[in-house]
Formats: C-alpha cells, sequence, structure tokens
C-alpha cells in the first residue's frame, strides 16, 4: 500500500507539528494560491510524478508574490515544497525497487475466474477492416529519417501525439492520481490521455470523454476490443484478445476519479460500447 505524505514525514522523525505545517501548506494555501495562477488543476498533493510536480515548483517559487508570502511565512513554503519533494523522490525510488523485485520472481498467482475464461474467436475487432485497408494502402507510411537523431525526432514526436493534448493528459492525470484506469499501472511516462469516443475537436476534450490508459491499453481501446459496460461498470475485454495477461481485467471494476465532473461520461462510454460490439 503506498504510503501518504503526512506518515512519510511521521517515518522521517518529524515532529506532529511540522508533519501538519507541510501537509497543510501543500494541500491548503500553496494549492489555493497555485490553482489561482492557473498553475494546477487540483491539490498540490495529488501530485504523484516528481518531474510534473518540479515543473509546477519551479514555476511558484520564481513568482514574486509566492516570494513574498514566502518571506512572511518564514520560508515554510519553500520547505513544504522540499518535503513534498523529497516525497515523492522516496515514492520513485521504492517503485522501481518493488518493479526490479517483481521482476525477478517468478509469478505464482493462479489464474483468476476472468483469465480462464474460454474466449469465443467469433469476436471480430471492430476495425479490422478500415486497419487492413489502411495497412494495405500504406497510407502510415513517412519518410525516411536522414540520420539517428531525426529518427529519435520522429519517435519522440510520435510519442507525444499518442500521449494526447497536454492540457487533456495532465488534467487526466491529476483527476486519475496518475494511475491507469484499467490496470492501475502508475508509470507516468507510458499513460496516455485516451479519448472514451473518437476526438473531433475542442468540444470532445473534455475529462468526462476522457481516459487516463498505458499505451498498449490505449491502443487496444482505440480498436475496440477493450470497453468498460456502462449497465455495470466492469471492465470488458474482447474475446479476440486471449493473452491471459489482458484477460485478467476482464469484469473488474475501473478506477474512477473522486470529483463528479472529472469521472467519464455515461453517453460516452455507452457510445464506445456500441462501436465495440458492433452495434454503431
Amino acid at each position: 500500500m503506498e504510503i501518504k505524505f503526512e506518515q512519510w514525514m511521521k517515518e522521517q522523525g518529524l515532529s506532529e507539528a511540522s508533519i501538519k505545517k507541510y501537509a497543510d501548506a501543500i494541500n491548503g494555501p500553496l494549492s489555493v494560491w497555485a490553482d489561482l495562477q492557473n498553475y494546477t488543476f487540483g491539490a498540490l498533493g495529488t501530485v504523484a510524478d516528481l518531474t510534473e510536480f518540479n515543473q509546477l515548483a519551479k514555476k511558484i517559487e520564481s513568482a514574486d508574490d509566492f516570494q513574498l508570502r514566502n518571506k512572511r511565512g518564514m520560508d515554510m513554503y519553500v520547505g513544504a515544497l522540499n518535503k513534498y519533494r523529497e516525497y515523492l523522490t522516496y515514492l520513485g525510488a521504492a517503485a522501481t525497487e518493488a518493479a526490479t523485485e517483481a521482476a525477478t520472481e517468478t509469478p505464482t498467482k493462479a489464474p483468476t475466474k476472468a483469465s480462464t475464461k474460454a474466449p469465443s474467436a467469433a469476436h471480430v475487432a471492430p476495425h479490422a477492416r478500415l486497419l487492413a485497408d489502411l495497412e494495405a494502402a500504406q497510407q502510415w507510411e513517412l519518410p525516411e529519417a536522414e540520420d539517428a537523431d531525426d529518427a529519435t525526432q520522429k519517435i519522440l514526436t510520435d510519442i507525444v501525439r499518442r500521449r494526447g493534448r497536454q492540457m487533456f493528459r495532465e488534467k487526466l492525470i491529476i483527476a486519475y492520481q496518475s494511475k491507469c484506469a484499467l490496470t492501475g499501472s502508475t508509470v507516468v511516462e507510458i499513460l496516455e490521455g485516451a479519448h472514451i469516443t473518437p476526438y473531433l475537436g475542442d468540444d470532445t476534450d473534455q475529462l468526462p470523454n476522457g481516459l487516463l490508459l498505458r499505451s498498449d491499453i490505449h491502443t487496444l481501446w482505440d480498436l475496440g476490443l477493450l470497453a468498460i459496460d456502462p449497465s455495470s461498470l466492469t471492465v470488458w475485454v474482447s474475446p479476440a484478445v486471449t493473452d491471459p495477461v489482458y484477460r485478467s481485467i476482464d469484469g473488474t471494476a475501473p478506477f474512477m476519479p473522486e470529483a463528479k465532473s472529472s469521472q467519464p461520461s455515461m453517453e460516452a462510454l455507452q457510445q464506445h460500447w456500441s462501436i465495440a460490439h458492433g452495434k454503431s
């Protein structure tokens, strides 16, 4: 279970007064001020990515108004930012260590009920024909890279494009607490801002039409091989997907943001459900 900011400070030996002071500053005055400056979309205490937090902290600390407030507060606000930065650094190191240990262990977990289902091969991905036509026409083909740097630039550009528009993705990262809605993955670098229904301009670039998804899950979603059943709010994995890793999330409950305004639109989920089941 992920340790909370307050608990981490307690384990670091901070006094109750210091713990309250730093936690209140991060989730109270600092968050309110940063929100008014349009630096954040929620409490600073919900930011789980160190790189993202460092970028926010840099903006905050460079503001004249903040420097004045911090001086009046006897450097309390800078202290709170530094302490939260240390906390995120600790979480990142702990996550890396856990991932390393998991990679060296032999899985012993028995298959879940969902993973032992016998998927029917009858289901066909809804976009299979269109995808095949596009591949045959080679519409995906881009000019060859001229050198290694050019090739790297193309790869990174493709990653940025796939992650989604920056503002949309950042809002989803905060709303979904930096974890994939369907798998719980917290590797922010591979989390993407996915549209529940296809992007058709700013009107569809809204939180109710978005999910924060791991890159591979995002691809399966766009192909109509993954969906959320709007009647039961559980994950549906197409029978065409037989890999046990993906089958294990079939029938599970997706993670939903606490704020209703950030939760997926039932209308959007129904539309995607219909597409995935060939009813559009």
